[in-house]
């Protein structure tokens, strides 16, 4: 993992490190700022605290690990892990994911694990841009020219980036989820070559890829950020990792059937509905059932007249059927 020194640690405890850094030290940073932007990182704030090689148990304990794993960390130096964010950021355990409403009730903007299927949102939007190749900054220029960055400051000439906006959802509701680079580019069945090829035939194919997204499952850390425009706040949710699940036929079919983005047919809804409905009168009737059973027992059979008993019965019966609404038929009403 990579660690910025800003400020006064950067003019104080960057020369000591620098002159040290042959004998691999022990580097204690407390009050760090982490960053999940492109890559996870950490960095120093005002109040953060650096300790080099610090007396205690825990800094020992490292001393020896290092000792003992030279080869692996120096391989994952040479594979630049520190910018991999599928292994700084992996598959979580499943009780670190929330569901979808869950996300949207949350008030703290941080990121979040969610779970669920992807949806092609918008079958005109365009699936790439030009951006630079080091900050993904996006730039609007001539592509075979080189210029300078405008965020990193650096020469470079620009390079396609994927970008996709999908709705992603689960058995709770969905939202709408923006994803770029290899995150966006895995849901894609085509590269950013064949899709700029598609463009400049006037045929992108989008039914392929809506097709080919929506047999996805996906786990993705979110972050929930609230924005303010034109006297309008509203939420928008960006990937910051998206691993595609290796979901069972039997997950997929589960969410895919309770989903409630996808498309129904009103039959369907409608025997839902009457299949809740009917379970609710008869746990409904079970209850009044057991609290007569009980006031029987308590006053004893011969203390209820028929006729109580039967106006019971009535209620009952009236407790247990399904309301319907009365329309007077005189009267205009609005639906």
């Amino acid at each position: 993992m990579v660690l910025t020194l800003w400020g006064e640690h950067e003019s104080e405890e960057r020369q000591d490190i620098a002159d040290m850094i042959h004998t691999q030290p022990v580097v204690a940073a407390l009050r760090v700022r982490v960053t999940s932007y492109h890559a996870m990182h950490l960095s120093t704030k005002f109040s953060s605290s650096i300790l080099i090689n610090p007396p205690i148990q825990q800094a020992n304990d490292l001393r020896n690990w290092c000792s003992h794993n030279q080869e692996e960390i120096a391989r994952f130096i040479a594979e630049r892990t520190y910018a991999d964010r599928l292994k700084l950021l992996p598959v979580p355990d499943d009780d670190r994911v929330i569901t979808s409403s869950d996300l949207t009730a949350v008030v703290e903007a941080r990121p979040y694990w969610i779970r669920g299927i992807p949806k092609l949102l918008d079958r005109s939007q365009k699936l790439w841009y030009h951006s630079c190749p080091h900050c993904y900054k996006y730039i609007r220029a001539r592509p075979d020219c080189e210029i300078t960055c405008t965020s990193c400051y650096q020469r470079i000439r620009l390079t396609p980036r994927c970008r996709l906006t999908v709705q992603i959802s689960d058995m709770s509701g969905a939202i709408t989820l923006d994803l770029s680079g290899d995150d966006a580019e895995q849901l894609l069945p085509f590269c950013i070559s064949d899709i700029q090829k598609q463009e400049q035939q006037g045929n992108v194919q989008y039914a392929t890829i809506a097709d080919f997204i929506k047999q996805k499952n996906l786990v993705c850390l979110v972050k929930k950020s609230n924005t303010i425009h034109s006297s309008r706040s509203s939420e928008k949710y960006n990937a910051i990792v998206a691993h595609i699940n290796n979901a069972t036929a039997e997950e997929n079919y589960v969410i895919s059937k309770y989903i409630t983005n996808y498309k129904a047919t009103a039959s369907t809804w409608g025997a839902a509905q009457e299949e809740h409905s009917k379970k609710n009168v008869t746990n409904m009737a079970e209850n009044i059932g057991s609290i007569m059973e009980g006031e029987t027992q308590s006053k004893g059979v011969d203390q209820l007249s028929p006729s109580n008993t039967e106006d019971k019965k009535k209620k009952a019966a009236v407790a247990a059927a399904p309301m319907k609404l009365r329309v007077n038929p005189t009267k205009k009403h609005r639906t």
